[in-house]
């Protein structure tokens, strides 16, 4: 058989071609590198990456320790003032001034809700605070003011926490009630109270049981003897009553409400008072 003209003859020039220009057989040459030295090669690669992700580790930790530093300054610095301090730098801001009994207390329940607010975390569990859960909505309850408080308008509402020297922060808080028939407790609850001789609520219990009532969080401040155990214990009873006419509580069940109090007597107190509602 005859070669073709094309194939052989071409494939013969480019083998003569390439032994004619040695410079360019050489560009296509890759010089052999031993296993051993590409894996110093690669080792050294990965270590350089390791000390650049270190050192931004290393700064991001150092920017992170100079705040906590200058944050834990402050707080000292803070706690170092004394009430006179704080006092002499308040007289100093109004001029020499001497505020009115009534405005001392106001400016002292002022600062009390603004160290609560600030100095202290979350009132959530360290679960919640550890996966970073934020409740927004409010627990879910089936009490509801009558209709003419409920229909009261900001304004009206900011009268009545006037004229009682109730302070609140917060958004959305429920409106104050002045009879305890407004907070619709059951005809049993109602007789005790007159029993007791309680004919009205107090300034914390206005706001304070409705806040309780609708479901919602709360940090009460008052003087001792205002009635700030009733703005917990009647709540949790009415819930436990509502949760028992629904559907009764069997054999260890529950418990629907839990009370903490920081001292023996303070729990002797506040079961006598939870005891005496629920015998009613």
């Amino acid at each position: 058989a005859k070669p073709s003209k094309g194939g052989g003859g071409e494939a013969m020039k480019r083998k003569l071609d390439d032994q004619h220009n040695p410079d360019e057989a050489d560009e296509a040459y890759v010089e052999y590198v031993p296993l051993r030295l590409r894996k110093q090669k690669e080792e050294e690669k990965l270590r350089k990456h390791r000390d650049k992700l270190g050192a931004k580790r290393r700064k991001a930790v150092e920017k992170l320790e100079k705040e906590i530093r200058e944050e834990d300054k402050k707080t000292f610095e803070r706690e170092q003032r004394t009430l006179v301090d704080i006092a002499m730098e308040m007289k100093k801001k109004r001029g020499g001034k001497e505020l009115t009994s009534e405005e001392k207390e106001a400016q002292d329940e002022k600062y009390l809700l603004s160290r609560l607010t600030k100095d202290r975390a979350p009132l959530v569990s360290a679960k919640d605070r550890a996966k970073g859960v934020k409740y927004t909505k409010s627990m879910k309850t089936s009490w509801r003011p009558p209709k003419h408080v409920r229909e009261l308008d900001e304004k009206a509402r900011a009268k009545i926490r006037n004229k009682y020297n109730i302070l609140i922060e917060g958004e959305h808080c429920p409106p104050p009630c002045k009879r305890f028939e407004d907070m619709r407790f059951p005809p049993a609850i109602m007789r005790a109270f007159s029993e007791k001789g309680i004919k009205r609520p107090t300034p914390i219990q206005m706001q304070g049981i409705p806040v309780a009532l609708s479901g919602r969080d709360m940090i009460g401040i008052a003087f001792t003897g205002s009635g700030k155990t009733l703005c917990f214990s009647m709540p949790m009873v009415m819930f436990a009553l509502e949760r028992e006419m629904k559907k009764p509580l069997k054999y260890k069940q529950g418990p629907i409400g839990l009370i903490v109090c920081p001292s023996r007597e303070l729990a002797k107190q506040t079961c006598d008072v939870v005891r005496y509602f629920t015998q009613h």
